[in-house]
């Protein structure tokens, strides 16, 4: 059995077994009366991609979450890409001006021009981190900023990203798209828009919320609160004070300072 027909097997397999509702996968148990639909609770594999056993040809075959996402909405098997090796890489306007030349959407198709002119559909692949990209002018691009820059006529600054708001990186539909910081990106992870307050968590061995921040490249841990929502607030102080960041103990101090004042 070649690779095409395990693929094939795979995608069958998939839309006969599982359905999305929202961020949640579902998947048919066989082992009630009426076939009901049961919750599959996600967990990371050595890799740190969720996978979800499929079955083929009598074997159980790992499959990324990402992937299935895929199948399910486009009812067909992903093919892989290069990684796109700097996502947060801005668009200049000398580059989106040539992606707009070059590109354009109708609906959920996407056309290319050719150099003869005409257009011709081309359709994208899902790297190993589940972002669908294309390829224009020799360089791989995510297809969320593709799509971004077209339908804005901007180019995207340094420093900033493009955002998926539900989560879904299969999900390029321009409505599901914003610019946003890369703190802002990271603050619409899934915990957090399920609820969980950003900047905090749980330290078990404290028994207190833990507060740190991102800075640059360095992780700078703020201080304990009694609740999440002080955490929380420790966190936000942090960021309304970040022009002040000199060094981690002097940064901690002062935004401790004016928590507990």
């Amino acid at each position: 059995m070649n690779r095409k027909q395990v693929e094939e097997m795979k995608v069958s397999y998939i839309l006969n077994h599982f359905k999305l509702i929202g961020d949640e996968l579902f998947r048919v148990d066989g082992r009630t009366k009426d076939n009901e639909w049961k919750l599959i609770k996600m967990k990371n594999s050595k890799t740190g991609y969720t996978r979800v056993g499929v079955s083929v040809d009598d074997r159980t075959i790992p499959v990324p979450y990402h992937y299935i996402k895929h199948i399910l909405m486009f009812k067909e098997y992903p093919q892989k890409s290069k990684k796109v090796k700097n996502k947060n890489f801005e668009i200049s306007r000398e580059m989106a001006d040539n992606i707009i030349d070059k590109i354009y959407f109708d609906g959920d198709k996407i056309f290319k021009k050719l150099f003869s002119g005409k257009y011709k559909q081309i359709f994208p692949k899902v790297n190993p981190s589940g972002y669908r990209t294309v390829s224009v002018n020799g360089k791989v691009y995510a297809l969320s900023r593709l799509r971004w820059v077209i339908e804005n006529n901007k180019p995207i600054p340094k420093g900033y990203q493009i955002d998926h708001i539900d989560g879904n990186r299969c999900n390029d539909d321009i409505s599901n798209l914003r610019l946003v910081t890369a703190r802002k990106n990271q603050q619409n992870r899934t915990r957090h828009r399920n609820g969980n307050l950003v900047g905090t968590y749980f330290e078990k061995s404290k028994n207190k919320w833990h507060s740190s921040i991102r800075i640059g490249s360095a992780r700078v841990f703020l201080g304990y609160a009694e609740t999440e929502l002080g955490g929380n607030c420790i966190y936000n102080i942090a960021c309304k004070n970040l022009d002040k960041f000199k060094d981690k103990k002097q940064f901690r101090e002062l935004v401790m300072g004016e928590f507990l004042s």
